[in-house]
């Protein structure tokens, strides 16, 4: 039941990427980010590791480093803490932080 709603944020958080970081490819240095994935990497992560691999991320201005979590938690922690640009989160978790008057970008 989570699986729908994870590869649909992959799919939309690799799309938005891509598309915010222009035709960054006559760019001299890429610029780095970070993605904390939302559990330990598996099928449904398997969009942004093509990406990857075919230098989609960096063809567009991207220096992406994927890392996996310490816990389903950790990925609102660390962008949330600024040691993250990015995130994929658990809908339970998202909603969470909602409730608390956190935002979520």
């Amino acid at each position: 039941m989570r699986s729908i709603p994870t590869r649909l944020l992959a799919a939309a958080l690799a799309a938005a990427l891509i598309a915010a970081c222009g035709s960054g490819g006559g760019s001299s240095s890429p610029r780095h980010a970070s993605l904390i994935l939302d559990f330990v990497p598996n099928a449904v992560h398997a969009g942004i590791y093509r990406a990857l691999l075919a230098g989609y991320y960096r063809h567009n201005g991207l220096d992406l480093a994927v890392e996996p979590p310490g816990s389903t938690s950790t990925a609102i922690q660390l962008v949330e803490a600024g040691k993250a640009q990015f995130g994929l989160a658990d809908g339970i978790d998202v909603s969470e932080q909602v409730a608390a008057g956190k935002g979520i970008e």
